[in-house]
């Protein structure tokens, strides 16, 4: 029972790293939080900034769990983080890898598609959203000290798709591959 846990604790600090990081960036904290057609002309508040990632907090917006398509919630705009599936697998060293990817789905009001960019060009919201989460995640611009790149290593977008999540919202989903998490209760 002991190996199990400590395998989906590394699902947990690798999710959390990636929730830590994209709440770093204030360009993603002012297109999820303002719900406007200029995200960017109004600062941050200090709950915008600093709670973005509590999921039990109004102003969570980056959250560990899909989106439910059956939310009361009519307008808006939210990162999703998770691994939808994983498979374990065991090397001639008996190290214990895990394989999955991650999915980051960005979600966003139907209403709150259209912006204008910090340079005030227009610009659509989920797909400036998706520069900066590609821009934050993946290792060729990853400090390689972090917390992120500790837990999940080198991290490369696979691609990504549009989807239809209900008659309010639209999604872009990204798939990022990511060196494999191990754990090896022998070592």
């Amino acid at each position: 029972m002991g190996e199990t846990n400590k395998r989906f604790d590394n699902l947990s600090k690798s999710i959390i790293a990636v929730m830590n990081k994209l709440g770093e960036n204030d360009a993603i904290l002012s297109m999820l939080n303002h719900d406007s057609a200029k995200p960017f002309i109004r600062p941050l508040s200090y709950s915008e900034r600093n709670n973005s990632t509590n999921p039990i907090h109004r102003d969570a917006k980056i959250l560990p769990y899909p989106f439910s398509p059956d939310t009361k919630i009519t307008e808006g705009s939210t990162i999703r983080a998770f691994f939808p599936t994983g498979t374990f697998e065991t090397d001639k060293a008996q190290a214990v890898w895990l394989k999955t990817d991650l999915v980051v789905d960005i979600i966003v009001s139907k209403n709150l598609w259209l912006i204008e960019d910090e340079s005030k060009n227009d610009a659509i919201r989920p797909y400036r959203l998706m520069s900066e989460v590609e821009h934050d995640l993946t290792d060729r611009n990853m400090d390689k000290e972090s917390e992120l790149y500790k837990t999940l290593g080198r991290i490369g977008l696979l691609n990504f798709e549009h989807l239809s999540v209900n008659a309010e919202f639209e999604a872009i989903r990204l798939y990022f591959s990511f060196d494999s998490i191990e754990y090896n209760p022998q070592r």
